[in-house]
């Protein structure tokens, strides 16, 4: 987005998605318990069927930092 507020792109680039995975992913394991825990993982589960097969290797990076992010808090 540029400094008057227009995209400067006409779609989001891949690494978006996994960056959104991975603050998500952040989220469930470092809130405490409530309702925003709950959002974020429900936000994290919706977002999840992401990637798709031919995505860039950096942005399947950042997803997977996100899953074991949200997988840490099941761990406890």
């Amino acid at each position: 987005m540029s400094f008057d507020r227009r995209w400067l792109e006409e779609v989001g680039s891949e690494d978006c998605q996994g960056h959104a995975l991975w603050a998500l992913g952040l989220c469930v394991s470092q809130a405490g318990q409530g309702s925003f825990q709950m959002l974020a993982a429900e936000l994290f589960r919706q977002g999840l069927p992401w990637p798709p097969i031919h995505v860039h290797r950096r942005a399947v990076a950042f997803t997977l930092i996100g899953i074991d992010e949200y997988l840490r808090r099941y761990q406890r």
